[in-house]
């Protein structure tokens, strides 16, 4: 079992993580978690969850779902779009990849990081809860 260390003033919380190689699903559920129980309404004011998918709508019957991002000079993206955006309290719009250790980003992913890289939006590919405190600390300090 891990445990991510989520650091608030003068307390420390800890998010539990249930296995040592948590799939993708569980690190983006405790990263979540701790933006909207620790940073939200503070650095961060807005969070929003970008999973395009299939989900079931009747007995048989399934409905698919996407995201589309349009990128200059790029067709139409539906795929990488990163798992969580958000925007800062200064308005700056991040982003943030969940990926399992070892793995990295591919394909679109690619395309959308080097987005993010020009045109100075923040984007982080985070591995755990520590990633994320670690990297909002660097980007936007507590005042």
């Amino acid at each position: 079992m891990g445990v991510a260390t989520v650091r608030k003033r003068h307390t420390t919380q800890n998010v539990i993580i249930n296995q040592l190689n948590p799939k993708e699903s569980k690190i983006q559920s405790a990263i979540l978690d701790f933006l909207r129980r620790v940073e939200l309404g503070k650095r961060v004011v807005r969070i929003e969850r970008r999973n395009g998918g299939v989900i079931r709508r009747v007995e048989g019957e399934y409905a698919a779902f996407a995201y589309h991002v349009y990128l200059p000079g790029h067709d139409p993206i539906n795929k990488g779009i990163p798992d969580i955006e958000g925007v800062f309290a200064d308005g700056r719009l991040f982003c943030i990849e969940v990926k399992r250790e070892g793995k990295a980003l591919v394909g679109e992913q690619v395309t959308v990081a080097a987005h993010c890289q020009k045109y100075s939006i923040p984007h982080l590919v985070a591995r755990s809860v520590d990633d994320v405190v670690a990297w909002l600390d660097a980007v936007f300090p507590r005042k």
